[in-house]
């Protein structure tokens, strides 16, 4: 009985002795599944993606950056338009300056002609 008990226990003792070492094969082989796939990461995905501009190669990063630029270019097209349109003014307020002051001077010589000041002292 006694040797009984003992290779009824010897056999348990192996059943889980194997069961150990297969338990141990299966996480040696996730091990090195995830060694490969760190391996692969760092030859292969981490290069590449920095070849992409790593994190802002994204393509949700790049449709912002892209927005970004639209938004910028837009901006500009609209403080050149704006600033050539007070160019624009500008000229012409400049322009109608210019055309009171000449009729201003035309009244004035107008008057002056009249009046023949100018006609006395050219006859000296």
């Amino acid at each position: 009985m006694k040797e009984a008990f003992r290779k009824m226990i010897e056999k348990k003792a192996e059943a889980e002795k194997v069961k150990l070492q297969e338990a141990d094969d299966l996480l040696s082989k996730n091990d090195l599944l995830r060694t490969k796939l760190k391996n692969w990461e760092r030859e292969k995905r981490t290069p590449a993606r920095a070849a992409r501009g790593g994190e802002d190669g994204d393509i949700w990063n790049l449709e912002l950056a892209r927005e970004e630029e639209k938004a910028e270019k837009e901006r500009l097209r609209r403080e050149a338009e704006i600033a050539k349109l007070e160019k624009d003014q500008n000229t012409q307020n400049t322009i109608n300056e210019l055309y009171k002051r000449i009729l201003k001077v035309e009244k004035l010589s107008a008057k002056i002609g009249d009046s023949g000041i100018l006609a006395g002292a050219l006859r000296r």
